[in-house]
């Protein structure tokens, strides 16, 4: 399976969204990503386009009861999808294909992309995941400039990080999970060393850069 995280990091918030759950933090989203992306290997008849709609369906409580979303349910919905309708479905599209429509071309989904990016910021149902996404195709393109973007805020996003672990870990403490307890120590540990992963750092470093664009100065560089 091509795991694409990006797209998987999506697919998880829009779920977290569609499950209503108002807890739902940045880590969850991370935590759950990263992890997938080793257990998903184990299912050798999966594609990822079926994994982003087991996500989808399950949300939608279309394959099974759930009570929270994470990386455990996430796996339970897989096993019911593998012996659905939806799974044979699948299958037979994928082995004997019907005529289908070309491809957009690069410059057309980089157009569609672009003249979508104000509506999803000032969008009510924004959900923090999207921000990294736009900022790298800003960045990319020149519509912001790197050197005084999400650089600048890496120290506010550790702190922003440990913040979060820490109320974790008091949810964790209070329910005596001691696994989960466990497992966010050892995050605590590492974010307040230099060995943290720097690349979820940046992460929500972009996210907080996001938060404090000018959207109409923006606005007026993407026409």
């Amino acid at each position: 399976m091509q795991y694409n995280k990006e797209k998987f990091m999506i697919e998880i918030a829009k779920a977290f969204q569609i499950t209503g759950d108002k807890n739902c933090t940045q880590n969850d989203i991370l935590f759950i990503t990263d992890t997938m992306a080793d257990d998903c290997q184990q299912y050798k008849n999966l594609d990822f386009t079926e994994l982003l709609n087991i996500v989808n369906l399950g949300a939608r409580k279309k394959l099974c009861e759930f009570f929270g979303l994470n990386v455990a349910t996430i796996h339970s919905w897989i096993q019911v999808y593998l012996k659905s309708d939806y799974k044979k479905t699948y299958d037979k599209a994928k082995f004997n294909p019907k005529d289908e429509l070309p491809d957009l071309t690069e410059s057309a989904k980089d157009e569609i992309f672009k003249n979508t990016i104000i509506p999803t910021l000032t969008s009510n149902n924004l959900h923090d995941a999207s921000l990294p996404v736009i900022y790298d195709y800003l960045a990319k393109n020149g519509y912001i400039d790197i050197t005084n973007g999400a650089v600048k805020h890496l120290a506010e996003a550790k702190e922003m990080i440990k913040t979060d672990l820490f109320r974790r870990k008091a949810e964790a403490s209070n329910k005596s999970d001691a696994t989960i307890n466990k497992s966010i120590m050892k995050e605590i540990a590492l974010i307040m060393s230099d060995d943290y992963n720097q690349n979820d750092v940046r992460y929500f470093a972009k996210i907080i850069y996001m938060k404090q664009i000018d959207l109409e100065l923006l606005e007026n560089k993407l026409k």
